[in-house]
């Protein structure tokens, strides 16, 4: 049941016509392909286009000749898609919109996108499982600046929606990730929510349920971010993924754009690691665009353009696309880059894997 009132919210808040045919190639155990999916489809008398085992040219081929309007999916499967429509020739007439979320997607990235397909709607969004999908999303229209750096206001309500919230079905709060104590609109923290999507507790375990969630129903999330003016929410990664270098913390998803950004990226991924020097400095991970080279001393300059000198990554690795370690709903699991960084890192030989600046 709360799942059918997330998906009709979503419905809503995207303004879903009748018949809307959208592709994800997401499990549908997940709650982004289930709920914002299959369900939202289904109270438009739509259809959910789907495959088993994700491959580039085969769902393009399938948005093509079953003249997809939507397509569902994470930043990783998305630059596999564009990454294919610009190598091949493909038609898209009847697809218009795409909902990119779940992980961070650079600008580069959006424009790709928009270019490759023809888009005229694109939107991100930010929620969980424990929240039951996606409680905020960007509205249709707003600009690709707004679309990448923040992940959205909280969804209209509906009939499901709470008057304690204003009419909507969940609220959010930022917190000190130490103390728990509020923090102001615009400072960084921690955020949390509640509302009626959100989950009561974990089954079976106690306390683990009173680890993340307060008496009043406050969820912590884990992630950083802050609410602007607007209440538009701003995700700044995992807190256990940043890493202090000489006592300044250090975000990787602010690198990880940066990188992104340069003409030769496909894309990037920061991680901290161990530093006899400085407590912890940046590694980067670097998957290459195809058919273009870039020198590790490049990628230093161009972070160096446009980073404060800590924050600039001190190794740097380039990676094929297969070697990218990736949850079964297509994210990158950073923990198991951070090991692979430390590991290349403790060889003995290290000419031909890493250059240290």
């Amino acid at each position: 049941m709360i799942c059918c009132c997330a998906a009709a919210t979503h419905r809503l808040s995207r303004a879903f016509e009748q018949g809307r045919r959208a592709f994800t190639p997401l499990p549908l155990y997940h709650v982004f392909a289930f709920v914002e999916g299959l369900i939202a489809v289904s109270f438009v008398g739509g259809t959910i286009v789907t495959m088993a085992n994700f491959r580039p040219a085969q769902a393009l081929k399938m948005v093509q000749d079953l003249r997809v309007h939507d397509i569902l999916c994470v930043p990783t499967t998305l630059l596999a898609l564009v990454t294919e429509a610009e190598r091949q020739d493909y038609e898209f007439q009847d697809l218009y919109a795409l909902m990119c979320a779940a992980a961070p997607a650079p600008v580069p990235l959006w424009e790709r996108a928009i270019a490759a397909f023809g888009l005229t709607e694109v939107v991100t969004g930010y929620g969980g499982t424990e929240a039951s999908a996606a409680t905020v999303h960007t509205e249709i229209g707003d600009s690709l600046e707004i679309i990448t750096t923040k992940v959205g206001h909280i969804k209209p309500g509906g009939p499901s929606g709470l008057e304690e919230f204003g009419g909507a079905n969940s609220q959010y709060k930022v917190v000190d990730p130490e103390t728990g104590e509020d923090l102001d609109d615009g400072e960084l923290g921690e955020l949390v929510v509640r509302g009626n999507f959100v989950t009561r507790g974990y089954y079976h375990k106690p306390e683990e349920t009173a680890r993340h969630i307060d008496k009043d129903g406050w969820f912590r999330t884990g992630d950083l971010g802050r609410i602007d003016g607007r209440g538009y929410l701003e995700f700044h990664g995992r807190a256990n993924e940043l890493y202090k270098v000489s006592g300044e913390n250090v975000a990787p998803k602010e690198i990880e754009e940066v990188l992104s950004r340069h003409p030769a990226v496909n894309q990037a991924y920061v991680v901290g690691v161990p530093s006899p020097i400085t407590t912890e400095t940046g590694a980067a991970l670097i998957e290459l665009r195809r058919g273009k080279t870039v020198s590790r001393r490049e990628l230093v300059e161009w972070c160096s353009a446009h980073l404060a000198k800590f924050k600039v990554p001190r190794y740097y690795f380039f990676v094929q696309s297969s070697e990218w370690p990736m949850t079964g709903t297509g994210k990158v699991q950073k923990h198991l880059l951070a090991q692979l960084v430390r590991e290349r890192i403790l060889q003995d030989d290290l000419d031909d894997e890493v250059w240290e600046r």
